[in-house]
């Protein structure tokens, strides 16, 4: 598979400048977005977590690692620590019991790495930044001018992301700082005809349903409301090859090998 991605996720980012420790400013630039790609086109390969079957999830190696297997974009979770850095965790609490919400990043195992650090270190990869906003220490707006803000600060215009979460009320926030951020909510246990609304209701441009609840009904009528859909976490062959069949855009799944193996 070509090491490209389709341009309905590229945006060009608007500039925010830090003015002090809880404000930015917000300088305008032009954002294209660009058309849906067409129903033949095949799905965008992703590492949930990064290639977690081969290396500690959402590591740089797991990053690394998802890159080497074919994966074009990696999914990762991103939180905020007690001295306002962006860390990539899915938990609130690491395996040695620290909480993430009340500790420096100086403080926490060096394996876990910034937001900035994964661009850094793998800027041609795909961004899926899924927000996780239990148990944190500050607001959902707080935590969103975070997320936006250190967007602009480390990709560039030709970078490739999304944002997502399970939260609808956090991508609210962040669709309102920027609008033209690429957005997309996650769902398992909302019914599918909420996700829907909710997608259309705050201007999210990708419906992202668990695999198994992924049927040729929800993939049309997300396509008859002009949405993406991305599928997760996708690492049986059978559900990578049904996922391919309906024609999703993205599939999210712990072993990229194995997706592109199976499309």
């Amino acid at each position: 598979m070509a090491k490209t991605c389709p341009d309905f996720w590229r945006t060009t980012l608007a500039h925010w400048v830090r003015v002090d420790l809880a404000h930015w400013v917000r300088v305008e630039s032009d954002v294209k977005m660009t058309p849906l790609p067409s129903p033949d086109r095949r799905p965008v390969v992703c590492g949930h977590r990064g290639a977690p079957t081969v290396q500690p999830e959402n590591t740089l190696a797991s990053f690394a690692a998802a890159e080497q297997r074919g994966a074009t974009w990696v999914e990762f979770d991103v939180r905020p620590t007690g001295d306002g850095q962006l860390a990539i965790h899915h938990d609130p609490v690491t395996i040695d019991g620290i909480r993430l919400g009340s500790t420096g990043y100086r403080d926490l195992d060096s394996a876990i790495p910034r937001f900035g650090d994964l661009v850094a270190a793998s800027p041609a990869l795909g961004l899926d930044i899924e927000m996780k906003t239990d148990d944190i220490d500050m607001s959902l707006a707080s935590f969103a001018e975070l997320v936006v803000h250190e967007i602009g600060s480390h990709c560039s215009p030709s970078t490739e992301l999304m944002v997502t979460s399970f939260d609808a009320d956090a991508l609210r926030l962040v669709r309102e700082l920027q609008p033209d951020l690429p957005t997309g909510l996650l769902f398992w246990k909302r019914s599918f005809d909420e996700a829907l609304a909710i997608a259309q209701s705050d201007g999210h441009g990708t419906l992202a349903p668990w695999i198994r609840l992924l049927n040729a009904d929800l993939v049309e009528q997300a396509r008859a409301a002009s949405l993406r859909v991305v599928t997760w976490t996708v690492n049986e062959p059978a559900d990578v090859q049904l996922a391919s069949s309906l024609g999703v855009d993205m599939i999210i799944g712990d072993d990229p090998a194995v997706i592109l193996e199976n499309l």
